[in-house]
């Protein structure tokens, strides 16, 4: 989580940053606290009256000094986005199937895991080589498609579930290679472990983590893939900075996501239903790719993008056909 506190330094915002520092201890959450002083920048917020306080992106309060119960109730709704969908993804885990954490015909269509993916993008040949039981059927796209690995490269892959896109990165980088899964649901690491190990996996390593906060080395990464995963954190900027920060100079990222095309209704925004389906916590397209360029990326483009295959995504959004769209999405940290 990604808690910001605008202000020039008066008393009030002082007091706000105190308030604030004690309320994450109190509540022992995992929270980057950032003060935001240079009056151009406040702007861009929007804000013109401070004290402000900004969570994961959005003015929760300005021109007030809020109580701590006040500051609680916004920590508890970031961190319950969080929760959610952890504990979807660990049905899905537990269950070995349906797409998104949703019903059958939720993220990515009706139909069995196999039918799912090779709409998205996975060939037989790519589902036939993978352990059984890697293949939830989860994700809006294949980003290997476009990643031409290499022999001997480390892959890393944010949100890695059961593992579909590790052994298949794993079995391109050869055993001169590496992957590192991050998945934050302990029943995901758990499953993907066993699948890594029945099938021989010597160069398929998985942690378990946030990704905004990537238990990864700095400037250790050739290439970062993610399937459907970005759009479900509450703090993107955060997950981009991390990217960057881990992956090497002229190192890769090409990522497989939803985004949206025009602004969601603000029904489908607050369902929680559509938060764990991949739709309410994605962003515009070009917010994302802004997200990127400020992360340091270079060369962000959307390589492809399609309706096909995530047309049921959510009961939801039945109505509102048009507003999102799977991309994918390249970038290239530079090599100076």
């Amino acid at each position: 989580m990604k808690i910001e506190i605008l202000g020039t330094g008066c008393p009030k915002c002082r007091k706000l940053t105190e308030l604030v520092t004690e309320t994450v201890n109190e509540m022992a959450i995992a929270a980057e606290i950032v003060k935001v002083d240079r009056i151009n920048d406040i702007m861009n917020y929007g804000v013109m009256i401070t004290p402000a306080l900004v969570v994961d992106g959005k003015v929760v309060v300005a021109g007030k000094l809020p109580s701590k119960d006040e500051i609680r109730k916004w920590l508890d709704q970031g961190e319950d986005k969080k929760r959610i969908v952890r504990e979807g993804y660990a049905r899905v885990a537990k269950e070995s199937g349906s797409c998104c954490c949703g019903p059958s015909s939720s993220c990515c269509g009706g139909g069995s895991a196999k039918d799912i993916s090779k709409k998205i993008g996975y060939s037989d040949k790519d589902l036939s080589v993978v352990p059984e039981g890697a293949n939830l059927g989860l994700g809006c796209g294949n980003p290997l498609a476009l990643a031409s690995l290499k022999a001997g490269e480390t892959v890393l892959d944010l949100g890695s579930g059961a593992g579909l896109d590790c052994f298949l990165a794993a079995d391109r980088v050869g055993n001169g290679g590496r992957v590192i899964g991050v998945d934050m649901t302990p029943e995901m690491i758990q499953k993907a472990t066993e699948n890594a190990k029945k099938s021989g996996y010597k160069n398929v390593e998985l942690r378990l983590g946030d990704i905004e906060k990537l238990p990864v080395e700095d400037n250790s990464i050739d290439v970062i893939i993610s399937n459907c995963v970005i759009n479900l954190s509450p703090d993107k900027e955060s997950v981009f900075k991390e990217a960057f920060r881990v992956l090497k100079p002229g190192g890769r990222v090409l990522l497989s996501d939803i985004v949206l095309l025009k602004e969601l209704p603000q029904a489908v925004k607050q369902s929680p239903d559509a938060y764990v389906g991949c739709v309410s916590g994605a962003i515009l397209k070009d917010e994302y790719l802004r997200l990127m360029k400020i992360a340091g990326f270079a060369e962000v483009k959307v390589v492809e993008e399609t309706a096909a295959g995530i047309e049921h995504m959510t009961d939801t959004l039945d109505d509102n056909a048009g507003l999102i769209t799977s991309a994918k999405i390249s970038g290239v940290k530079p090599a100076k």
